[in-house]
């Protein structure tokens, strides 16, 4: 347990471990995805962001969010 204190005290660490448990649980989260990425209008098209689109939708009918999470997937 030292050691991961010690670890933490050097904020480069520190960052680059909440940085890769964020895009770890973003590469998880994209396994849950409601929507197929490769398909195109799932959703209404080209609408801004609201609760039930996190980053809104594209013109191809996709949601952005989901479409992001599944780029850093691959």
């Amino acid at each position: 347990m030292g050691i991961l204190k010690d670890l933490f005290k050097d904020y480069r660490f520190a960052v680059g471990f909440i940085l890769l448990c964020f895009l770890s649980f973003l590469v998880i989260a994209s396994f849950f995805s409601p929507y197929d990425a490769t398909e195109w209008l799932q959703v209404p098209r080209d609408k801004p962001p609201s609760w039930s689109h996190i980053l809104g939708t594209n013109s191809k009918g996709q949601d952005v969010f989901w479409e992001a999470t599944f780029s850093i997937r691959n």
